[in-house]
């Protein structure tokens, strides 16, 4: 494996020259380099400066051109920092608003990744493009009940609706130690979720949430009407994390379920713990640390009377949770996409505060995108 970026540029300038990489056009408007398309919709260019030892790696999507600087590092070979510049260009078809969730499964992504190896890129070369790329797996889960279902605060109903629960992420599936002193031969055996092992410490990068939802339609605040102020029905996603994984884990939500006033089933299965987040850079942790267990997603249009469609998108280097973003009611949550690891799950719970007001869902969605 090449030592430094030096080495790997030569590798690849005897690659083109061999005719091992494929040879095309360059895109309009951009110079010319060697690039050869991977799976589409993703195209590759590389242009390799010597001189400077210096590797610029240029990707193409339907909607985006990026451009990625990779520069040697005396120091620690083999770990390249890079400059990013993303800008949209016109020539290249944008992307449908119906793609939404649309991404690769993981057998695609590693074939993906095989096509660069055997071009002679170095792992963590191959790996940085498909993160810088986002050509990640994904797993997709979609919820609609009829008629919709509503939730409201009264004296019988806490005004917490699980919507739409995900399955266990993919990957090695790992119990945690028992607490308490347990003895370990007590513990849950690992296992495989799915056909292939995520990658990286923080294996989840993006989550896109979409909801179609409106209130009651009116309020005594006629200021606020239509804005997201004093918006008392909202959004929220929390996270659980198993002792153990069974068949049943996998099987989707047959209905909406009313939650009790702490946000819990009544019928919640004990295997299954709250995940909470002290903040920072952590994985997580099932135990009553006083971290956060509960993100705000997206609050409604206060006093709106038409169904309204919100997406939401989270990336794992975004911002953490803070307070709700007033002009689009939408919340932060790279934090949580920090703590999450195969076998984890996530809840999105429909809440409604105050007895007047009631959250009416019509449908939700969840796309959870990981690296392998």
């Amino acid at each position: 494996m090449p030592e430094s970026l030096a080495a790997i540029i030569h590798s690849l300038e005897g690659l083109s020259a061999s005719g091992h990489l494929e040879e095309s056009p360059s895109p309009p408007g951009h110079d010319a380099g060697t690039t050869f398309t991977l799976a589409r919709p993703l195209l590759v260019q590389i242009r390799a400066q010597p001189e400077l030892e210096q590797l610029t790696i240029s990707l193409w999507q339907p909607s985006l051109f990026q451009s990625f600087s990779f520069t040697n590092s005396t120091s620690t070979p083999l770990h390249f920092s890079f400059n990013t510049a993303t800008t949209s260009h016109g020539n290249l078809p944008r992307s449908s608003e119906s793609q939404l969730g649309s991404g690769y499964t993981a057998l695609q992504v590693l074939q993906t990744k095989n096509l660069l190896r055997r071009r002679g890129l170095p792992l963590e070369v191959a790996d940085t493009i498909l993160d810088l790329a986002e050509y990640w797996a994904v797993i997709s889960t979609t919820a609609q009940y009829a008629p919709e279902r509503t939730t409201q605060q009264t004296k019988e109903n806490s005004g917490y609706l699980l919507y739409l629960r995900t399955q266990p992420l993919p990957g090695q599936f790992e119990p945690e130690p028992a607490t308490g002193g347990g003895p370990v031969g007590s513990l849950t055996t690992g296992c495989l979720i799915g056909n292939h092992k995520a990658r990286g410490q923080y294996p989840v990068r993006k989550a896109v949430f979409q909801t179609v939802s409106r209130d009651q339609g009116w309020s005594v605040f006629p200021d606020e009407q239509g804005s997201y102020c004093r918006s008392y029905t909202w959004f929220e996603v929390n996270a659980e994390r198993p002792k153990s994984i069974t068949q049943g884990d996998f099987e989707p939500l047959v209905d909406a379920e009313v939650l009790n006033s702490t946000g819990v089933s009544d019928s919640h299965d004990s295997r299954w713990e709250r995940i909470s987040s002290a903040g920072g850079h952590d994985r997580g942790s099932t135990s009553d640390s006083g971290g956060k267990n509960t993100w705000p997603l997206q609050r409604n249009v206060h006093a709106g009377k038409d169904w309204k469609t919100h997406r939401v998108v989270w990336k794992h280097h975004g911002p953490d949770s803070g307070p709700v973003n007033e002009n689009t009611g939408a919340g932060m949550g790279a934090d949580l996409l920090r703590c999450l690891k195969p076998g984890d799950r996530i809840n999105l719970v429909a809440r409604a505060m105050r007895p007047a007001w009631r959250n009416r869902v019509h449908s939700a969605e969840v796309h959870v995108y990981y690296a392998v």
